[in-house]
């Protein structure tokens, strides 16, 4: 089976953590039997998310992400096949919108607000990969909230 990656944004109707909590409920409940591991970015006007796994489970979760009504305007933003997963070790890696995250995300923005509709493929991709690696070093094993 090829693995993919699949990198996508969108703007949150009504941001607030109790979505962001049935969401990653949902991922927790959902994605270890599809095969799907990944990460989730929310900052007070939008998501950036990242599924790794199987393309046809890709698809299908993608299929489903793009029917909710908790956000608007969906692009994707990075498509391809992967050599081995990056979040292999979450059902869903939560990084939360802190100070900390924000002071982080603008090493990525050409402006002063984080916009992922910006960002190239490789940089949006980098961004979520660096979020990873420090969640590795600051608490192997466990998912990292900035």
């Amino acid at each position: 089976m090829t693995l993919q990656r699949l990198i996508y944004c969108s703007h949150p109707i009504n941001p607030s953590m109790e979505t962001v909590r049935d969401i990653l409920k949902a991922c927790e409940r959902n994605n270890p039997e599809r095969n799907l591991t990944g990460m989730l970015l929310f900052t007070s006007n939008c998501f950036l998310q990242v599924l790794e796994g199987g393309r046809s489970a890709i698809n299908t979760q993608f299929q489903i992400i793009s029917r909710d009504t908790r956000h608007t305007d969906i692009e994707i933003i990075g498509y391809r096949d992967i050599d081995f997963r990056s979040f292999d070790q979450w059902s869903m890696f939560y990084v939360a919108h802190t100070a900390e995250t924000m002071r982080h995300l603008s090493r990525y923005s050409a402006s002063a607000t984080f916009d992922p509709y910006q960002m190239t493929d490789t940089v949006a991709e980098q961004l979520c990969l660096d979020f990873s690696l420090r969640a590795q070093q600051q608490n192997p094993g466990s998912a990292w909230v900035a």
